[in-house]
């Protein structure tokens, strides 16, 4: 009922910025009645929504892996660098020698 006398008075081109706030207003303070009520009225349902809502996220976060520990100062990060390339005109034999 109230939605169709906005949707006549905004037909009937009268003050049109008012009944869009108005409308809003009303909406909004519905809106807000409406979660005040169930935040009252169900306060023990709303108490055990969170609940399992805050345990299955507990739950969730024991199930991810634990962050690796830092390295002590001074040990390496990662894995060990790459030996230097080598040009081709310096054959190395297995020992690492310049054979030649």
């Amino acid at each position: 009922l109230v939605l169709a006398l906005f949707m006549a008075l905004e037909q009937l081109e009268i003050a049109q910025d008012i009944v869009l706030v108005a409308f809003i207003a009303v909406v909004g303070a519905a809106s807000l009645a409406a979660g005040i009520a169930f935040g009252l009225g169900a306060r023990d349902i709303a108490a055990q929504l969170t609940r399992e809502w805050y345990e299955r996220s507990r739950q969730r976060d024991r199930r991810r892996p634990e962050p690796r520990a830092e390295p002590a100062h001074g040990e390496p990060v990662g894995p060990p660098p790459p030996p230097p390339a080598v040009p081709p005109s310096e054959k190395r034999d297995g020992e690492g020698h310049v054979a030649g």
